[in-house]
């Protein structure tokens, strides 16, 4: 990835949806895993612990842009992510800030947790117009039986190609869960928004 060619800013806010393209962390339905090869993404934050009557699991997510390499287009995209790390820690804000630890007495719970509806919310500054647009994707996620220290599950959004012109480009993404057995209303966490400056070089 062309790392030197970006140059990252970020802050946090909110927002609404159109439907766009969900998927697992490979490659957006419908489009070849070559030809999407490189992006640059924010760290993963805005981390907390959703827990269920048996189970628990850390929630967190992160923005990113994605580009064609030697090609003029560009997107936004999206990752929201459950994890079960045996160390764990909450982390918020860019730069992201360990602000908690877990809640003690998660071992004696499960790790593994359903999602029954997902809403990945992302945003998009136009490099066109300059004016930011969003859209959501809907999706569910089954990781009941995950278990300490297993591989994370993530899944991604990913709006609209846009021409890929030097200046900033802009991304954010947040997310409304309804999970499984919680007996809650719908989970959140809070958005994350970033820019990167292109060089175009």
């Amino acid at each position: 990835m062309d790392r030197n060619r970006w140059l990252s800013s970020a802050s946090a806010v909110g927002l609404l949806g159109a439907l766009l393209t969900a998927g697992v962390v490979s490659a957006a339905p419908g489009q070849a895993v070559a030809d999407v090869t490189s992006k640059v993404c924010t760290d993963y934050t805005n981390e907390k612990v959703w827990q269920t009557t048996n189970g628990w699991a850390r929630a967190r997510l992160r923005t990113c842009l994605e580009w064609v390499p030697n090609g003029n287009a560009i997107r936004a995209r999206g990752e929201f992510q459950l994890d079960w790390p045996s160390n764990c820690t909450l982390s918020v804000g860019l730069p992201r800030s360990v602000s908690a630890t877990c809640p003690a007495g998660l071992l004696r719970k499960s790790a593994g947790m359903s999602l029954k509806k997902l809403h990945l919310n992302i945003g998009w500054r136009d490099s066109a117009t300059g004016a930011w647009k969003y859209g959501t994707c809907t999706t569910t996620l089954n990781a009941r039986f995950a278990g300490i220290g297993s591989s994370p599950r993530t899944k991604y959004c990913t709006g609209p190609w846009m021409a890929h012109p030097a200046g900033v480009h802009s991304s954010s993404v947040s997310i409304t869960a309804d999970v499984a057995d919680d007996g809650d209303d719908y989970k959140t966490l809070d958005e994350v928004r970033s820019s990167w400056q292109w060089s175009g070089k």
